[in-house]
């Protein structure tokens, strides 16, 4: 328990280490070399060459050089991936005298009394579809003077709607699906914390494997939550709530891993076949390494975070792949468990049905994160972030659904051995059963017929 604590820990430790993106980007730009790259944006297109959207760029500059300059790139394969191939190799006067430079200007002479110098709008014109463009300072016949060069970049897709004009075409929408997943999920805590009630009012307790499941939904309708506030927030301000993005995926996290053991536990027959907790140190180890692979995949998406890429690098391939296996690996335990030993040892017929449906349908939604992997690798920037977020907070939502359905009170008595209360046991100290010593040696009472009836 304390391990699993101390997991948890390090997942809401991560959230405040990591970056997100934004329409309005401030910081302060130093190079020795003379050119830095500073901000990016994916901007919608327009056929008809109407601008599809534009940017504002003011910078303040300590040295006021006259010869500072701005250049802003495409991710056409002749355009920004050629500088960045080449940065690290060639001289700023080599980079800004390419061909792929979409603008390339000076600033205006200063006449803000703070010393702030802008652009005003600049218009972006593109026929064919969504791209990122990139956004740089360059001062290559002083590079000494490019240091502490205060900036603040506002990139618009004005063609858009008041309700999605900040975000970029990889964003726009997400504000959309965490708004209605945030009212579907309202609903559906509201009606599964009533079927929780209905329960301990029947009973007079709730079942620990109702309570982790429980959990699971509520962190997940918090993460949703989390991720409405910052995208609704996004939508008016440009940078929305970061912390609250952070921690949406954070608790994310907690649900699933809340989730999985939910699922384990099923799998190895609580609550169907028996009341005693089997195999807890391979439960406890399967959810540590699920819990740990979290870990991991946060950690590396936010520690690995860098907007100057156009592609998915070799090392974000190999982590996918390393996610695929672990799912599938995962994936045949839970069928192995579910099917060839719970399912074989059960003879009630009701619950061998219960087996069956568990396993075919979880078995499937286990795809889903494989699936999400490999929508990783093989989709363009510019849409993948929108379509992997509508993909898992669909399957998880179809998922905890089902599993809503099977424990709501008029089902959960039918199909699982809810009806006795551990009286006080955890999870920790279910390796036996001391209420049903008790029940047993007082074989007269009501509650020990009950229990044997089960």
């Amino acid at each position: 328990m304390q391990r699993h604590v101390a997991l948890f820990g390090t997942l809401f430790a991560l959230a405040f280490l990591s970056f997100t993106s934004a329409s309005i980007v401030k910081g302060t730009a130093s190079s020795e070399s003379g050119f830095k790259f500073i901000g990016r944006f994916c901007f919608d297109y327009n056929p008809s060459d109407e601008p599809a959207g534009h940017f504002i760029l003011s910078v303040r500059d300590p040295s006021q050089s006259s010869s500072l300059k701005w250049a802003i790139y495409d991710d056409e394969d002749f355009s920004w991936p050629v500088v960045l191939d080449m940065k690290s190799s060639a001289t700023c006067a080599e980079l800004m005298t390419m061909p792929p430079a979409k603008h390339f200007n000076q600033f205006p002479v200063i006449t803000d009394p703070e010393g702030w110098q802008t652009t005003g709008p600049t218009k972006i014109t593109q026929r064919l579809r969504p791209r990122f463009w990139f956004l740089a300072l360059a001062n290559c016949d002083h590079p000494e003077s490019l240091r502490d060069i205060e900036y603040e970049i506002h990139f618009l897709n004005s063609q858009q709607s008041s309700w999605e004009v900040e975000f970029g075409s990889n964003e726009r929408g997400l504000n959309t699906l965490y708004l209605v997943f945030g009212l579907l999920y309202t609903a559906f805590i509201v009606i599964h914390s009533y079927g929780v009630y209905r329960l301990r009012k029947e009973l007079g307790f709730i079942h620990p494997i109702i309570k982790i499941f429980t959990l699971a939904v509520i962190f997940e309708y918090l993460s949703i939550f989390c991720n409405a506030i910052h995208y609704l927030s996004f939508g008016s301000n440009g940078v929305g709530v970061v912390w609250f993005a952070n921690i949406g995926e954070v608790l994310t996290a907690i649900s699933r891993v809340l989730f999985i053991s939910t699922l384990l536990l099923l799998a190895h027959g609580w609550t169907i076949s028996t009341d005693e907790l089997r195999s807890r140190r391979t439960i406890a180890a399967v959810v540590s390494a699920f819990l740990l692979l979290q870990i991991v995949l946060l950690g590396y998406e936010w520690a690995s975070y860098d907007p100057e890429l156009t592609s998915v690098t070799a090392m974000e391939f190999g982590l996918q792949f390393t996610v695929i296996a672990c799912y599938i690996a995962f994936g045949i335990y839970f069928l192995l468990m579910i099917f060839f030993v719970s399912y074989r040892q059960e003879q009630d017929q009701p619950k061998k049905q219960l087996y069956f449906r568990l396993g075919s349908m979880y078995s499937v939604w286990m795809l889903g994160p494989p699936i999400v992997a490999i929508i990783v690798m093989l989709l363009d920037d510019w849409v993948r972030e929108k379509i992997v977020d509508s993909v898992t907070i669909t399957v998880t939502a179809v998922g905890y659904a089902v599993l809503a359905f099977l424990f709501w009170p008029s089902r959960a008595q039918h199909y699982f051995r809810i009806h006795v209360a551990p009286q006080g046991v955890e999870l920790t100290d279910f390796a036996s059963d001391p209420m049903k010593n008790s029940l047993l040696e007082d074989g007269n009472s009501e509650d020990a017929q009950q229990y044997r009836a089960l």
